[in-house]
């Protein structure tokens, strides 16, 4: 993970503010964490295990940016950004219910979700990013404001996740 260093100012440290390079590997490490829940096979868990591994992600740059983190806060957070996009708040769950069905079932639902999760975690981390580097914190955040920007990030984060399949397909 990027470390983000200190500044001596005035006699105490202060945390400078994370590159976009800093934030972009904190972003794609936690993008490929979820993506690889995905593989859990069993419906339900793989969701809750994504939202832990988004929590996380949130937690990473919250502190990246010196911002206090509040788990509760963040959870509400995620949840109401998410469920404002209809269709994108139902693909992961459709995805990981999938998987009840044996072989065919397992696959297309790890697959299907791995694209959401790994789209979904990148737009909540672009998102943010930018809150935060513009100088929010999460006491500031408003999810209706931010829509927009992450169904757009949404679609960009499939562009990315694959990008990142290919570089890592076998050849």
């Amino acid at each position: 993970m990027a470390m983000i260093s200190k500044q001596k100012r005035s006699g105490r440290d202060q945390k400078l503010k994370p590159t976009k390079a800093q934030e972009h590997d904190i972003i794609t490490n936690y993008m490929l964490k979820a993506m690889g829940v995905c593989l859990i096979p069993v419906p339900i868990i793989d969701s809750i295990a994504l939202t832990s591994v988004q929590v996380n992600m949130l937690r990473s740059l919250s502190e990246a940016h010196d911002i206090k983190f509040s788990k509760y806060k963040v959870k509400n957070l995620i949840a109401t950004l998410v469920s404002k996009s209809l269709i994108i708040s139902l693909s992961v769950p459709v995805a990981s219910f999938m998987k009840i069905i044996p072989v065919v079932g397992q696959t297309v639902g790890s697959f299907g979700m791995s694209v959401s999760a790994g789209a979904t975690t990148y737009a909540l981390g672009k998102v943010f990013a930018n809150h935060f580097a513009s100088g929010g914190t999460l006491q500031d955040f408003n999810s209706e404001e931010k829509k927009e920007d992450y169904e757009n990030l949404v679609k960009k984060g499939k562009e990315v996740v694959s990008e990142l399949k290919k570089k890592t397909e076998p050849l």
